[in-house]
């Protein structure tokens, strides 16, 4: 079953990444369009990375 896990969790970030890269590169979509879509990425990768959450009630230091 780990194995399963890791090769989703892998899937998952290549996934990302490739979105990522394709949104930074599309000049067909407006400067807005973008900065939203990378935003909604990087929610993606800390959520997936077990990381802080935005509008999330944790203090860190």
């Amino acid at each position: 079953m780990a194995d399963a896990h890791e090769e989703a969790f892998k899937a998952l970030m290549v996934a990302i990444k490739e979105q990522a890269e394709e949104v930074k590169g599309a000049d067909h979509l407006n400067v807005n369009t973008r900065a939203a879509a990378l935003r909604d990425l990087a929610a993606a990768y800390r959520h997936l990375r077990g990381g802080a959450q935005p509008g999330g009630v944790s203090v860190e230091k």
